[in-house]
């Protein structure tokens, strides 16, 4: 092999060995950018993620916040209303009841009201007190069924009350005491807003 070629020779060898480190060279450097791009998108990723969690969690307090408050004034149109209705109700409640108080009934339940005092009493005295609107009837009430009966200063707008000194027992049948009975443990159904 003459100069020449051994030029030749070496510069082909030198051109293919740069050739190849040059290549491999480039290719480590194209392994490395793709790793580090694969690393953005894994980081791009995860931020994205925790961006959407953070906004969905955000937003679903919002919404709980806003269902929360329009409960409550659900609830407080409810209860008002609620309220409206009962109140309205037992008003005419007792109106009816004054006007039954002016029906012979109204008498037949007085009788009624006494007369089981009496059973209840046995042997033993028991007053009787009518409201001062019934002092009408005391009269006629006190003669018919024999029985001590008295005016009530206090007004409980109707019906009776009985006191059986000896057994210790008092029998509240008063119009006014059925009716706060009545209205306590009254509630409207149909709602699921009971508090």
């Amino acid at each position: 092999m003459n100069i020449k070629e051994k030029a030749e020779h070496f510069y082909n060898m030198a051109v293919d060995n740069a050739t190849a480190q040059n290549t491999a060279m480039v290719e480590e450097y194209r392994l490395l950018l793709e790793k580090e791009l694969e690393q953005h998108k894994k980081e791009v990723r995860r931020k994205a993620d925790n961006y959407l969690k953070e906004e969905m969690e955000r937003l679903v307090r919002e919404k709980n916040t806003a269902l929360a408050l329009k409960t409550l004034e659900i609830r407080h149109l409810y209860k008002d209303r609620a309220t409206e209705i009962t109140e309205g109700l037992f008003s005419k409640v007792k109106i009816n009841l004054f006007e039954f108080m002016k029906t012979k009934e109204y008498v037949e339940l007085l009788k009624k009201q006494i007369k089981e005092a009496k059973d209840f009493a046995k042997d033993h005295s028991v007053t009787v007190y009518l409201n001062s609107t019934d002092a009408d009837k005391a009269a006629m009430l006190r003669e018919e069924l024999n029985i001590t009966i008295e005016i009530n200063t206090t007004d409980f707008w109707g019906g009776t009350r009985a006191v059986i000194p000896d057994k210790n027992v008092v029998i509240n049948e008063s119009f006014l005491s059925k009716w706060e009975e009545a209205k306590e443990s009254f509630a409207l159904k149909g709602g699921s807003f009971h508090e």
